[in-house]
């Protein structure tokens, strides 16, 4: 596989959540197609949940056949340059409650050549991309407000509806090339789109009419009109948690409200009574006030606040700061076979690390262990200050 596309890569690590000085001036069975899994595991840069899952064969594809499109190059004045055929399709897609995970494929006719090396595109952008269900919820439009109000004419919904009131416009997006062929005149592209609550949809439609191919020195804009059907699969738009109860804690002041696990995570969530909320020094506080008084440069502010916290004593203020304003500090999740899961750290994955208030600490996460790696009891073991607190659960 050639991996020339941006792809971002989230692997576990310790993260302390600072006040920086750049932050103040910016019983399913399904048949598994191992074929498959060999091809998309670790291909989707989700999560250590994400390629259990898929692992498992919770991915789809649809075998569809592609959509032909003659589209126009477009210059810069929005002039036609000239035609090109470009087809579509979808290879494979995966929909859970956080994530809808798309592989696209294009097939361009040969006159492509003459604008652009495939073999040299970096980015490719669904410039007006829409994405909407069959009850017509709109799961995600990177649309003008002029182009999404044609489209619901076009389909015949409630325009008003969708610019008042609609939760999924904010969801999140990475995406990246997985497979170039310049021979093959064909480009391999995964969307990931991100958000919370998914509904459990029974059929998806894609629509777009602006591609956008980027390589080192110029954009070349493909117009056309793309609508593609999918089929939701029952074991994605059935899918349901299991829950986990409470058996043990050997810490009395967490108040655990959640634990489950589903096809592609496991989250829990609970609350930190009686804790003290640590305030951001004083001293680093007129420091970074100084800084920024006297550097108009964003670049420059943040060397000289690299340059201070290097030092004795703020280092130490600083550090010391930083272990007491993050309670949980690391955490992992381990089931009965002395399997471990960390976070899996995912842009996608529902997470929230918070002071509720100056005596209560809300810590909610989601870790890399799923239904198919899960067990009827497994434990939680978390860093809490100095001290290893362990919850031990059961189905």
């Amino acid at each position: 596989m050639n991996n020339n596309g941006t792809r971002i890569e989230l692997k576990y690590r310790k993260i302390a959540v600072v006040y920086t000085l750049i932050c103040l001036i910016s019983s399913v069975v399904i048949a598994i197609n191992f074929d498959t899994i060999i091809k998309h595991v670790n291909s989707r840069s989700l999560g250590e949940g994400i390629d259990s899952a898929i692992n498992n064969g919770y991915i789809e594809d649809p075998d569809m056949n592609y959509i032909y499109n003659n589209s126009v190059v477009a210059n810069v004045n929005e002039d036609i340059v000239e035609n090109i055929g470009l087809s579509t399709k979808i290879e494979n897609f995966l929909m859970d409650d956080n994530n809808i995970s798309i592989e696209f494929n294009f097939k361009f006719d040969e006159i492509i050549d003459e604008y652009v090396n495939l073999d040299n595109i970096n980015r490719i952008f669904l410039d007006d991309l829409i994405v909407r269900d069959d009850n017509n919820i709109v799961l995600y439009s990177s649309a003008k407000e002029e182009q999404f109000e044609n489209y619901c004419i076009e389909n015949n919904l409630n325009y008003s509806n969708y610019k008042d009131d609609n939760y999924f416009f904010g969801s999140g997006l990475n995406s990246f090339l997985v497979e170039h062929s310049k021979d093959e005149k064909e480009i391999n592209l995964i969307y990931n789109i991100y958000s919370s609550n998914y509904p459990k949809s029974r059929k998806l439609y894609f629509s777009f009419k602006n591609i956008i191919l980027v390589d080192e020195d110029k954009n070349i804009d493909l117009k056309g009109n793309w609508n593609i059907e999918l089929e939701v699969p029952e074991i994605m738009y059935n899918r349901k948690s299991e829950s986990y109860k409470v058996v043990n804690c050997t810490n009395n002041t967490f108040d655990i409200y959640t634990a489950k696990v589903s096809e592609t995570g496991f989250e829990i969530g609970f609350v930190i009574n009686d804790i003290e909320k640590v305030e951001f020094p004083k001293e680093l506080q007129n420091i970074q006030k100084k800084i920024i008084s006297e550097n108009a440069n964003g670049t420059e502010r943040s060397k000289e606040w690299d340059n201070i916290l290097s030092q004795s004593p703020y280092k130490e203020i600083y550090d010391n700061y930083n272990k007491k304003s993050m309670p949980i500090f690391n955490g992992y999740v381990e089931n009965e076979n002395g399997e471990k899961f960390e976070c899996t750290f995912s842009p996608s994955r529902n997470y929230k690390w918070r002071w509720i208030d100056n005596n209560r600490y809300e810590y909610y996460e989601t870790y890399g262990m799923t239904k198919y790696n899960s067990t009827e009891k497994v434990k939680v073991v978390l860093d809490y200050y100095e001290e290893k607190v362990v919850i031990e659960l059961e189905k």
